[in-house]
């Protein structure tokens, strides 16, 4: 360490402030505005990511209720259509007793959502989702994934 007694007369009285200050460190007022700051930059980045996750797994939901569930559910239907029992059957009547509650339990085999919940059938003949509408359990809001088949792919 330098000796400071060699340069004593060179030593201003607003030097000594200044070494003295900056010995003593940062007060907690400093430590607390430094944290606060961290804290926000923390709490911006994480809500960043998670929109992006959230967002991410709409589009994965939306993917799989147009592709793997939409061709689950017309293949699904096309073997009870061709059941002789049915033979005699409209679509409307088919759709209308097959097309209820969990995707999983209709086509026979787990499909999940991207949230690990299951993913809602239900067949409407009037109204704007006239058809068979895929929802993912659990999100009701208007901006959630949905999808509508129209009647027309099961005939």
């Amino acid at each position: 360490m330098l000796d400071c007694r060699i340069f004593a007369n060179t030593i201003t009285p607003t030097m000594k402030l200044f070494l003295n200050k900056r010995n003593r460190g940062m007060t907690i007022i400093e430590i607390l505005i430094v944290l606060a700051i961290m804290l926000g930059i923390v709490v911006m980045l994480t809500r960043g990511i998670r929109g992006a996750k959230d967002a991410a797994k709409e589009q994965q939901a939306l993917v799989d209720m147009n592709g793997a569930v939409k061709t689950s559910l017309i293949m699904r239907f096309a073997r009870e259509r061709n059941l002789p029992a049915n033979t005699s059957k409209s679509t409307a009547q088919i759709l209308t007793s097959l097309m209820k509650g969990n995707v999983s339990t209709i086509v026979g085999s787990p499909i999940k959502s991207p949230w690990g919940t299951n993913y809602l059938v239900a067949y409407s003949t009037t109204g704007a989702n006239k058809g068979v509408t895929i929802t993912v359990e659990g999100h009701t809001a208007a901006s959630d994934p949905k999808v509508v088949i129209p009647i027309e792919d099961f005939e």
